[in-house]
């Protein structure tokens, strides 16, 4: 087994031994602000809500599989009517290391019917709605699961 260790001065990390650097700090949201990437502004017109930075000036911020996610604003997402049925959306953050070369980065917000996996994948869950016919957005969120995972410093005395 070949051994190494990083960083090595004057040389860059790769995004893979970045990524192995921090993972040991889990993955979360950062910080112990119930504003962050709370869900906000409901718009039962056209079934959108955002995700908020956490107010004016605020960043939300997130660490999923060792690498760092930000919103310097909210961000809206889509959560359509449905016609029959029952349906749940799973918004989360989604690592994805084949967005590795995206401008973004492999970490992105997601809104799926089911939870994102495969390809290794890392899905951090933030919320879950439920949504059935004939139902407000408003009504939606009402019922809507909170699954953020909050991680913040600890101090052992």
């Amino acid at each position: 087994m070949a051994e190494s260790s990083f960083p090595v001065l004057e040389q860059p990390l790769t995004d893979q031994q970045w990524g192995q650097v921090t993972l040991g700090f889990g993955s979360g949201v950062l910080g112990g602000s119930a504003g962050n990437y709370a869900l906000v502004g409901v718009n039962n017109a056209t079934n959108t809500a955002q995700l908020s930075s956490g107010g004016s000036g605020s960043i939300s911020q997130a660490v999923v599989s060792g690498y760092y996610h930000r919103i310097d604003s909210n961000h809206t997402i889509s959560l359509p009517a449905i016609s029959s049925g029952s349906v749940t959306y799973y918004i989360g953050l989604t690592y994805d290391p084949l967005k590795h070369a995206d401008p973004s980065g492999p970490v992105s917000i997601t809104v799926t019917t089911s939870k994102p996996s495969g390809s290794g994948k890392v899905y951090l869950p933030l919320y879950e709605v439920p949504r059935v016919p004939n139902e407000l957005l408003t009504n939606a969120i009402a019922k809507a699961r909170v699954r953020r995972a909050l991680i913040s410093p600890t101090l052992s005395v």
